[in-house]
């Protein structure tokens, strides 16, 4: 890391000198596992694992170039104290592929010029990979970074704009995301035939149809019903010959 022995008229490497120190233990929860994940910082120098959606993912701080790693590393990790780990991994994605001649220039400019060039950043790069440049802008300010402060913090927000990108409910609005009806009416009668077999299926076999109910009664996408614990789920006696039980989920899983 560019951390030593500095150039006097290298203004960059002078900067990153002044960036806040980074916990020795960042803590994140990962909501999949239940669990609080730690990352050792002095031993995360190249690279630290982040656990989210049942997975690791690995971000490899030696894709950044030598110069920017330093502040685009602390970022992410100053990110992680305060994101999910879905965001900064998202962070990364795009910060990987975003020029580490246009950080060093917005980090060392006055705001007004970061604003003036900020048209040619949006033509350069993508919605979501501009939104990613801002949130960095944002933590320059609140590191006190060259010449930002965190006076400037509103100024960021307003004056480097982001257009809405891809509408990422387009396929809602058009209603190629539904059944048609004649899918719906094969996927009843499958659960249907299904019901009046339940006693005779594998457990397997079982287990899968109840996440293909789940999924379509409750609207569940897949990652909902793989966070799904036994304390989300309730089982309520009922009177009567053929309702003896039912079984309940909570209202906030299918959002």
């Amino acid at each position: 890391m560019i951390r030593t022995a500095p150039n006097a008229n290298d203004k960059f490497v002078l900067a990153l000198q002044s960036l806040p120190q980074l916990p020795r233990i960042i803590q994140y929860e990962d909501d999949y596992d239940e669990r609080i994940r730690s990352i050792d910082v002095e031993e995360s120098e190249d690279a630290a694992d982040l656990h989210l959606s049942g997975v690791v993912s690995k971000l490899h701080f030696r894709k950044f170039g030598p110069r920017t790693r330093p502040l685009l590393r602390s970022f992410l990790f100053f990110s992680l104290q305060t994101l999910s780990p879905a965001s900064v991994r998202n962070y990364y994605k795009h910060l990987i592929r975003v020029d580490g001649d246009d950080i060093e220039f917005l980090a060392l400019s006055k705001p007004m010029d970061a604003k003036a060039s900020w048209p040619i950043m949006l033509a350069k790069y993508s919605a979501e990979m501009a939104l990613v440049v801002k949130a960095l802008v944002s933590f320059l300010c609140l590191t006190r970074f060259g010449q930002w402060t965190p006076l400037h913090s509103d100024f960021v927000r307003t004056a480097l704009s982001v257009p809405k990108g891809r509408d990422a409910y387009a396929s809602v609005r058009a209603g190629d995301c539904f059944l048609s009806t004649d899918e719906e009416a094969r996927l009843v009668r499958w659960i249907d035939n299904t019901a009046r077999s339940a006693s005779a299926m594998r457990k397997t076999e079982l287990e899968i149809a109840c996440l293909v109910v789940c999924s379509y009664q409750m609207g569940m996408r897949p990652k909902q019903m793989g966070m799904l614990r036994k304390r989300d789920c309730s089982v309520r006696l009922r009177e009567g010959l053929h309702n003896p039980r039912a079984n309940q989920l909570p209202g906030g899983m299918s959002r």
